[in-house]
């Protein structure tokens, strides 16, 4: 019997389930679309097309990596945030769909501002935040930092993959690249690392065994680089300029403890994602009217 897409999504599917593999069928699917070069919905209008030996062994080859629980964003390479194809791999993390909270957020937060505004994104991973921020606003001057050589190494290439290369891409930790610059922001974004050590072990598979742990790990009790974002970030920002911090969960009332200890923001809030979790702590400084930048 010949295997066409059909009928090997159909396998696939039930195969996977019972390796206990999340999202089993949307696995296959995006896998076999990887080989075939097709979207989803093309799989689907070409349901009776046949697959060659090369195309079978190819995905029989990559469906054996998810039945391992390796992320489908590792195995195609590619994720889709804020409508951008990014490239992913090892040593970056995978956006999450809830991280788009904080390009919602930065761009209501910038709707009304001045023409030429200046963002910086921290943590930047592979980009995503800052390229969707880039995208939206073509105007702005971006900045994006990263501990990581080999996050960053993604980021360029998104950013060169989407015509989006004026994004300016630095490595250091947290604000010590930025320490000598002299820069001001009018939008700090940050989705920085906040799981605790604790709760590391009985995170999913998919993502305890190969999403890099210096993008995941806070440290300490896991809200370390959350309190040296909410204190640090008074000397980077203008008056009137936002903060937006993705956070836990369970972080949130203290996440607004430290922000309000750091006695510069006249508004803080937190914000839900779609599931109705908080999710993003927003800052805005307060207009200390002699300072000019």
């Amino acid at each position: 019997m010949a295997w066409t897409a059909g009928s090997l999504l159909a396998w696939a599917g039930t195969y996977l389930q019972k390796y206990g593999v999340s999202s089993p069928r949307l696995s296959a699917e995006l896998i076999l679309g990887k080989i075939l070069d097709k979207s989803r919905l093309e799989l689907y209008l070409n349901y009776d097309q046949p697959l060659n030996p090369e195309e079978l062994a190819g995905f029989k080859s990559l469906l054996i990596r998810r039945r391992q629980h390796e992320p489908v964003a590792y195995i195609t390479g590619v994720r889709e945030f804020y409508s951008l194809e990014l490239q992913v791999g090892p040593g970056v993390l995978i956006p999450r769909p809830e991280t788009e909270l904080l390009v919602d957020e930065g761009l209501k937060a910038l709707a009304d501002g001045q023409e030429k505004p200046r963002i910086l994104d921290l943590c930047t991973g592979s980009g995503a935040v800052a390229l969707a921020l880039a995208a939206n606003l073509p105007q702005a001057e971006i900045w994006a930092a990263d501990i990581s050589e080999q996050a960053l190494s993604y980021a360029r290439s998104n950013a060169q993959k989407l015509s989006l290369a004026e994004v300016n891409f630095i490595r250091g930790d947290l604000w010590s690249p930025l320490l000598s610059r002299g820069l001001f922001f009018d939008l700090i974004t940050a989705n920085p690392p906040y799981v605790e050590p604790g709760e590391w072990e009985i995170l999913d598979p998919e993502v305890r065994d190969y999403e890099p742990r210096l993008a995941l790990l806070g440290g300490g009790d896991g809200f370390g680089l959350i309190r040296a974002i909410l204190q640090g970030a008074r000397a980077f920002l203008r008056p009137l300029s936002t903060l937006l911090v993705e956070i836990a969960s369970p972080q949130a009332e203290k996440a607004k403890t430290e922000a309000a200890r750091a006695g510069i923001y006249e508004e803080i809030s937190i914000l839900p994602d779609l599931a109705g979790q908080p999710r993003v702590i927003k800052c805005l400084r307060s207009d200390y009217g002699s300072a000019s930048y």
